[in-house]
């Protein structure tokens, strides 16, 4: 017997995930629904949000609470790392513009954590 999952609060009119089979519906559910286009945006949005972030943590967008600079290039690092495994994991899966979008994000985010950390780019 499989042991039941924690409840996870979701927003909206969902009430909580009580058992594997309630994830499985749920993503049933959402793969009838949402077209490419859908999921492209989706994905470009998600890609923009985790650029954003480490752009934070390396200092070139203001933190919004002190809106002062903030570098930790720590973070930055294991940001820039998941962004590489997703471009990892989703290769040959993408289309033109995400492709786009996550390559250039990453490139244009290592150059900066390079110039954050006082190394060479190239």
């Amino acid at each position: 017997m499989m042991a039941a999952l924690p409840s996870i609060s979701l927003p909206g009119d969902c009430d909580r995930v009580k058992s594997r089979s309630d994830l499985k519906l749920m993503a049933e559910v959402q793969k009838t629904t949402v077209s490419a286009g859908e999921m492209t945006l989706r994905f470009i949005e998600f890609v923009r949000m985790h650029t954003h972030n480490t752009g934070m943590f390396l200092g070139r967008v203001p933190h919004p609470q002190t809106g002062k600079p903030q570098v930790n290039l720590d973070l930055a690092k294991i940001l820039i790392g998941q962004l590489m495994a997703i471009e990892a994991k989703t290769r040959g899966n993408l289309n033109s513009d995400e492709e786009a979008v996550l390559t250039s994000s990453l490139a244009g985010l290592q150059a900066d954590f390079a110039k954050a950390s006082g190394q060479k780019t190239t």
